[in-house]
């Protein structure tokens, strides 16, 4: 749940990046938003892993994302798309293009 962490970390921590890694949501917050990894396997599907922070090898990330709210208390899909701009600065190749694309 690497994209939420970073998300509720920065939102109410005063600790460094170095912390995050460490860092764990509470069951409360889990309870409503959860947040899986998803990359390509070697077929070029998307699938959904389990890996440490940074550990990418393409500029493009992709989380499959659930939250409960008031109006889906059961939940809704949604799948969240962002470019990682520490990886090779940002830039976009075939790579990237190929996981926008299937996300």
């Amino acid at each position: 749940f690497h994209f939420h962490a970073a998300a509720a970390y920065s939102a109410s921590s005063s600790g460094s990046v170095a912390d995050l890694a460490d860092y764990t949501l509470s069951d409360e917050t889990s309870k409503y938003f959860r947040a899986n990894e998803m990359v390509l396997n070697s077929e070029g599907q998307l699938e959904e892993i389990s890996r440490p922070i940074g550990c990418n090898d393409v500029g493009m990330v992709v989380w499959k994302c659930k939250a409960l709210t008031q109006e889906y208390p059961t939940g809704r899909y949604f799948i969240l798309v962002a470019n990682d701009v520490t990886h090779i600065g940002g830039s976009f190749s075939p790579d990237e293009d190929e996981v926008y694309e299937k996300a």
